[in-house]
């Protein structure tokens, strides 16, 4: 093979912030803190008969990826949390003009530096994947097949946090939020966002009261910038353990880079109800000068299921209104250990239930779906999931719905919204897991993802089956069996892709 070109994303400045914040965490580290780190190393050969995903002219090609990375994890001490850093070198048999030494390949976490336990602590998020560029051109199954519809995005949030008491009259808490975003070869995915908000509130009895201000600017560097101010008070009722009602009336004002501006005042309403450590369900409300806002989450866990609903509409990129209170990490650990309860700690259910618990907080880059957009919208996104054990199979069942609509009075110079005044994708998956010996299982998942037509632009649809034996080889290795097979129906770029991938993976 010829010698591998090296690659990757152009870095402005401030792109390399999540390389510097992973050297400040472990800086920041001390000898007590109970952090477990595990290098670790993969090797994936993947056989494909569609290299180029294309309908005419197929090219077959071997492809193999090798990845040197890095887990961390910590339950408690001043660094809390889940990160996994993986790099990745990519070589083709058939064309070495498409080799790569990519520098970031792959970065998930969701981490808390914590100063002064519950007084002053870091919430933090960072990931690193391949994202698709627009909804309405070509979609694939892998990022080793060749697709220049995706790109890579680079995504990291710092959320410093003060909390304490004031007297007897209120606690309070103060955060200042930032996020960055980077995208490879284009600026539609950039973005930059500065939040900062002050609670006051307390409780007495059954009743509280809260107020909340804040202030948010947001928008791609270089660019004119959006801001949000809000100021909101509320009012509490708690009947008893289990019922948590609220109302909360507010201003804000919006102006959107001097094109749109918008200044009002709503009402609102929450509702919350715990009747057991295995059931939740919250609910807020409010009348925003786009329209109705909600933030609606369900979540119950039974003996052997977790079932749970999200729906949210709100405005896209951040939005103060409609914020949870909770920090990621406390999000993302719910989530997680909801659903090892149901799997029974099964070892073999920590992936799976590591996925779902990113996707129930945001945290989701499976470089599938989606588009890139750095322009204020409306956002709805609904998600259902139900993950199902038995003796030695498990089936989870997952369907998405996501609408990106224009703001009206907004204009949008590019990007899909800039072609569509609405966008819908719909995603359902099934994957059932069935254990065939202690160390070993098979695995089998169907998806279908469906970008709807909007207007004169013909919308896509992409359905995956893959069927997958795994193993652990010895206590360090453990290897991978895969077939796939991809259908996409497009108008424009229809393919289909079937391939063999074995993969070895190594914890030391």
């Amino acid at each position: 093979m010829a010698a591998v070109r090296v690659t990757g994303p152009r870095l402005r400045p401030g792109g390399r912030a999540w390389l510097a914040s992973a050297g400040l965490l472990l800086a920041a580290l001390p000898a007590q803190a109970q952090l477990r780190i595990e290098p670790t190393f993969s090797a994936q050969l993947t056989l494909t008969d569609n290299r180029d995903l294309a309908s005419t002219d197929r090219k077959s090609d071997a492809i193999l990826q090798l990845g040197p990375g890095l887990r961390l994890r910590s339950l408690n001490g001043t660094l809390q949390g889940s990160i996994d850093l993986s790099l990745n070198a990519t070589m083709y048999a058939r064309d070495s003009s498409h080799n790569t030494l990519t520098r970031q390949t792959a970065l998930n976490g969701v981490f808390r530096i914590e100063g002064v336990p519950q007084q002053a602590w870091i919430d933090g998020s960072a990931t690193v994947s391949r994202q698709a560029v627009s909804a309405y051109g070509l979609q694939s199954a892998s990022n080793a097949l060749v697709n220049p519809n995706t790109t890579q995005v680079t995504t990291l949030m710092l959320a410093p946090t003060l909390a304490g008491r004031i007297g007897e009259f209120a606690d309070a808490q103060a955060r200042i939020a930032w996020t960055s975003a980077r995208s490879d070869g284009t600026r539609l995915g950039d973005n930059d966002i500065v939040a900062g908000t002050l609670g006051l509130g307390r409780r007495y009895g059954l009743f509280g009261w809260g107020l909340n201000i804040g202030r948010q600017v947001s928008g791609p560097k270089g660019e004119p910038r959006t801001t949000q101010d809000t100021a909101v008070a509320s009012l509490t009722f708690v009947p008893d353990i289990e019922w948590q009602l609220s109302l909360r009336h507010g201003w804000e004002k919006d102006d959107f880079g001097g094109t749109l501006a918008a200044s009002s005042s709503f009402w609102g309403w929450g509702a919350s109800w715990f009747p057991s450590e295995r059931t939740a369900l919250t609910l807020q409300s409010d009348r925003r000068f786009f329209g109705n806002s909600h933030s609606f989450a369900f979540t119950h866990r039974m003996a052997a299921s977790v079932w749970s609903y999200t729906d949210s509409r709100s405005l896209s990129g951040g939005d103060l209104l409609n914020t949870d209170a909770r920090s990621l990490l406390d999000r993302y650990r719910q989530a997680y250990n909801d659903c090892m309860l149901a799997f029974a700690q099964n070892p073999q259910a920590t992936a799976l239930c590591e996925a779902l618990a990113r996707a129930s907080v945001g945290l989701d880059p499976t470089g599938r779906g989606g588009f890139l957009n750095n322009a204020q919208s409306i956002q709805r996104s609904q998600t259902a999931s139900v993950a199902l054990r038995g003796l030695r199979t498990t089936l989870t069942l997952t369907g998405t719905r996501s609408v990106s609509q224009q703001l009206q009075g907004l204009s949008y110079a590019a990007g899909d919204l800039s072609l569509a005044a609405r966008i819908q994708q719909t995603t359902a998956s099934a994957a059932l897991v069935h254990r065939l010996t202690p160390t070993a299982s098979f695995t089998l998942t169907i998806s279908d993802q469906k970008t709807a037509d909007a207007g004169a632009l013909a919308g896509n649809e992409l359905r995956l089956v893959t069927a997958a034996v795994s193993d652990a080889l010895t206590r360090l290795l453990s290897g991978t069996l895969t077939l796939r097979h991809a259908r996409f129906t497009s108008p424009t770029q229809p393919y289909t892709e079937s391939a063999i991938i074995g993969s070895l993976g190594m914890t030391f």
